[in-house]
């Protein structure tokens, strides 16, 4: 944030230990004491919020450091309500590169594709957000791929989309339905988690909620390929369900 900018909240909001209460604290201490339940809460700290935005953001939705500023002075009691209004990064390491912009750009994505409001787009970036970050250091990956003889897979790079799960391959694949032909074979690996590639994985998941797709990184190379075998869709629920550790890796958050 620009020098002249933190000087201005400096001096309006007492950054320094103020001698006198600033007007922020004010107003943050009138919510505190106003008797509304969280969701009025939280409305009345996204109006406060907007308002020092429009004054002294540094660009349109940069909000971070009016937060950051905001829970300086803001009693105990509203700071877990206003971190539940946010994106939050917990694993800096999965995230590297990361940056508020960043987590703002994929609260614009899910508003402008799949949710009604603010408030229900940020709850599934977090939620998507900790789900990678629970992610154990190697996981199991499926996808499908249509080639005439599994021969000419190229295991060296089998592509970025994968599923936690091989029933969501059921979901989005067709036995024999693929625009290049070609027959269906699923690709079972063995993946780092460091392989992922968060933005894209992030993006999509904002963009398709419905979706649970993974990408990885440079096309899937790195991983470890398990087994290839027919891929075959079915009725019968034992046959779609398949062993129950292919589904380790829900979450329900």
């Amino acid at each position: 944030m620009k020098e002249f900018i933190k000087q201005k909240l400096h001096e309006h909001w007492g950054w320094d230990e103020p001698k006198v209460v600033s007007p922020l604290s004010k107003e943050l201490d009138m919510i505190e004491n106003s008797g509304y339940d969280i969701y009025q809460i939280q409305q009345a700290l996204e109006v406060l919020e907007d308002k020092y935005a429009s004054q002294y953001a540094e660009y349109e939705g940069d909000s971070y450091g009016i937060i950051d500023a905001m829970k300086r002075v803001m009693p105990n009691s509203l700071i877990r309500i206003y971190d539940d209004m946010h994106p939050r990064i917990h694993n800096k390491g999965l995230t590297e590169g990361v940056d508020n912009k960043k987590l703002n750009y994929f609260v614009s994505l899910g508003m402008n594709a799949a949710f009604d409001d603010k408030k229900s787009a940020i709850m599934h970036l977090n939620k998507t957000i900790k789900e990678l970050e629970l992610l154990p250091d190697t996981i199991t990956l499926y996808r499908v791929i249509f080639v005439n003889n599994p021969k000419e897979i190229n295991k060296n790079e089998l592509g970025s989309h994968y599923v936690f799960n091989k029933r969501d391959l059921e979901k989005s694949h067709q036995q024999g339905s693929h625009v290049g032909g070609g027959k269906p074979y699923m690709v079972t690996v063995k993946a780092s988690k460091n392989l992922i590639d968060f933005n894209e994985t992030v993006k999509n998941r904002m963009e398709y909620p419905h979706e649970k797709e993974l990408t990885l990184l440079n096309k899937g190379k790195g991983v470890k390929v398990i087994d290839i075998s027919p891929f075959q869709t079915s009725t019968d629920f034992d046959d779609i369900i398949g062993n129950a550790d292919d589904f380790d890796m829900d979450f329900e958050f």
